[in-house]
Protein backbone atom coordinates (compact mmCIF):
# COMPACT_ATOMS: atom_id res chain seq x y z
CA UNK A 1 0.00 0.00 0.00
CA UNK A 2 1.20 3.54 -0.51
CA UNK A 3 1.71 6.39 1.81
CA UNK A 4 -0.93 8.23 0.37
CA UNK A 5 -3.57 5.31 0.91
CA UNK A 6 -2.56 4.65 4.34
CA UNK A 7 -2.79 7.97 5.29
CA UNK A 8 -6.59 7.88 3.74
CA UNK A 9 -9.81 7.48 5.78
CA UNK A 10 -10.75 4.39 3.95
CA UNK A 11 -7.50 2.65 4.40
CA UNK A 12 -7.66 3.34 7.46
CA UNK A 13 -11.40 1.96 8.53
CA UNK A 14 -10.53 -1.05 6.08
CA UNK A 15 -7.47 -1.94 8.50
CA UNK A 16 -9.17 -1.43 11.44
CA UNK A 17 -12.70 -2.68 10.52
CA UNK A 18 -13.99 1.09 11.91
CA UNK A 19 -17.38 2.50 10.63
CA UNK A 20 -18.55 -0.97 9.45
CA UNK A 21 -21.85 0.08 7.27
CA UNK A 22 -25.61 -1.53 8.12
CA UNK A 23 -26.80 -4.46 7.21
CA UNK A 24 -28.86 -3.90 3.78
CA UNK A 25 -31.91 -6.28 3.73
CA UNK A 26 -35.05 -6.55 1.30
CA UNK A 27 -32.77 -5.62 -1.58
CA UNK A 28 -34.01 -7.17 -4.86
CA UNK A 29 -32.29 -6.92 -8.08
CA UNK A 30 -33.67 -7.24 -11.36
CA UNK A 31 -32.18 -9.04 -14.58
CA UNK A 32 -32.69 -9.23 -17.85
CA UNK A 33 -34.72 -11.95 -19.51
CA UNK A 34 -33.15 -15.45 -19.38
CA UNK A 35 -33.06 -18.73 -21.83
CA UNK A 36 -35.48 -21.27 -20.88
CA UNK A 37 -33.71 -23.34 -18.83
CA UNK A 38 -32.20 -24.86 -15.19
CA UNK A 39 -29.39 -22.10 -13.63
CA UNK A 40 -27.54 -22.16 -10.12
CA UNK A 41 -27.65 -19.00 -8.52
CA UNK A 42 -24.77 -18.12 -6.36
CA UNK A 43 -24.36 -15.14 -4.11
CA UNK A 44 -20.53 -14.26 -2.90
CA UNK A 45 -19.99 -11.66 0.03
CA UNK A 46 -16.96 -10.56 -1.34
CA UNK A 47 -15.70 -8.60 1.51
CA UNK A 48 -15.78 -11.83 3.75
CA UNK A 49 -14.02 -13.99 1.19
CA UNK A 50 -17.75 -16.64 1.37
CA UNK A 51 -19.76 -18.05 -0.86
CA UNK A 52 -23.63 -18.61 0.59
CA UNK A 53 -25.80 -21.78 -0.53
CA UNK A 54 -26.53 -22.06 -4.40
CA UNK A 55 -30.03 -21.52 -5.03
CA UNK A 56 -31.74 -23.07 -7.78
CA UNK A 57 -33.39 -20.78 -10.81
CA UNK A 58 -36.04 -22.93 -13.66
CA UNK A 59 -36.98 -20.71 -16.37
CA UNK A 60 -39.47 -22.35 -18.46
CA UNK A 61 -40.32 -21.55 -22.14
CA UNK A 62 -43.76 -19.15 -20.76
CA UNK A 63 -43.25 -18.20 -17.11
CA UNK A 64 -41.56 -16.15 -15.26
CA UNK A 65 -38.14 -15.41 -16.39
CA UNK A 66 -38.64 -14.95 -19.70
CA UNK A 67 -39.66 -11.21 -19.35
CA UNK A 68 -37.07 -11.23 -16.58
CA UNK A 69 -35.70 -12.30 -13.84
CA UNK A 70 -36.02 -10.75 -9.74
CA UNK A 71 -34.00 -12.37 -7.35
CA UNK A 72 -34.24 -11.79 -3.53
CA UNK A 73 -30.70 -10.81 -2.42
CA UNK A 74 -29.77 -12.26 0.98
CA UNK A 75 -29.04 -9.52 4.02
CA UNK A 76 -25.33 -8.33 3.44
CA UNK A 77 -22.55 -5.92 4.66
CA UNK A 78 -20.22 -4.05 2.63
CA UNK A 79 -20.88 -5.51 -1.17
CA UNK A 80 -21.97 -9.01 -2.40
CA UNK A 81 -21.77 -10.77 -5.96
CA UNK A 82 -24.44 -12.57 -8.24
CA UNK A 83 -22.98 -15.06 -10.29
CA UNK A 84 -25.90 -17.20 -12.65
CA UNK A 85 -24.72 -20.25 -14.24
CA UNK A 86 -26.60 -23.00 -16.36
CA UNK A 87 -27.15 -26.15 -14.55
CA UNK A 88 -25.40 -29.10 -15.23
Amino acid sequence: MTAAAKRSPWAAQLERNEAVPPEVQGLEVRLPALEPGKYSVRWLQTWAGTELPREPLAVSTSGPGTRGVELKCPPFTRDLALIIEQAK
